[in-house]
């Protein structure tokens, strides 16, 4: 019998603080990965990533039953920009507040929509979309979803995915399947590069919208269908 471990992020990077408590939690986390389990990672960057080693990688999967594409891809009069907020810096939450405090020190309209927890900046609307369908009409109801994170650039992260399948334009530190293509990546804690991307889309929305359905495209490898298929092939020794 093979017992399996799905691994969905480096954890040991999640605890950098300078505390008692965070050393034993990443000593831990790190300490899991020798467990004698068939490590299975969910993006290609964490097959060989420091501590961490794997020969199988499995994505997410996505309801795109519930994370569907708004209906009208039309941007707003008043530009509607919005971001997961979160307290940790590396998530970069913060880096949104700043892009958004520099357009409108610039004179830029922009209506800014935070989900779940403040961030630092001047004037925000503070949601809490409680369950997936809630979190799907947040993601339909802005212009621009923002996703700066900091650290593991090349892992999926949901909000990225979550945003493409309802067909709304992403700004992101580069969170797979985030290309040029199909998406606009910024470096890392550079909120003047967002609010540099923000002006490029409002100046140029159809190039946005071109990118937001090849995102749309990109995004069906997530599909639930398809990815515990692959979990059960991977169970049944199918897969390499």
């Amino acid at each position: 019998t093979n017992n399996f471990y799905y691994i969905q992020a480096y954890e040991p990077e999640f605890y950098e603080q300078k505390t008692l408590k965070a050393l034993v939690q990443k000593s831990l986390a790190m300490m899991t990965y020798y467990l004698p389990l068939k490590k299975v990672v969910n993006a290609e960057i964490y097959k060989n990533y420091k501590k961490l080693h794997s020969n199988f990688v499995v994505l997410p999967g996505l309801d795109l039953n519930i994370y569907t594409p708004k209906v009208s891809m039309s941007f707003s009069q008043n530009f509607v920009v919005g971001c997961i907020g979160r307290k940790e810096e590396w998530k970069g939450s913060n880096d949104v507040g700043k892009a958004i405090d520099i357009l409108r020190d610039k004179g830029y309209q922009i209506d800014f929509k935070v989900a779940f927890e403040p961030i630092d900046c001047d004037e925000y609307e503070l949601l809490k979309p409680d369950g997936d369908e809630n979190l799907s009409d947040f993601y339909k109801s802005l212009d621009v979803l923002i996703a700066p994170g900091h650290i593991q650039l090349g892992a999926v992260h949901y909000p990225v995915i979550e945003a493409m399948a309802c067909k709304t334009t992403v700004i992101t530190t580069g969170y797979y399947p985030a290309t040029e293509n199909n998406s606009y990546i910024v470096p890392v804690k550079r909120p003047d590069m967002i609010a540099e991307k923000i002006i490029d889309i409002m100046n140029n929305p159809e190039l946005a919208k071109i990118k937001s359905e090849k995102a749309y495209q990109d995004i069906q490898q997530f599909e639930w269908g398809i990815v515990s298929q692959k979990f059960i092939n991977l169970f049944q020794g199918d897969i390499k």
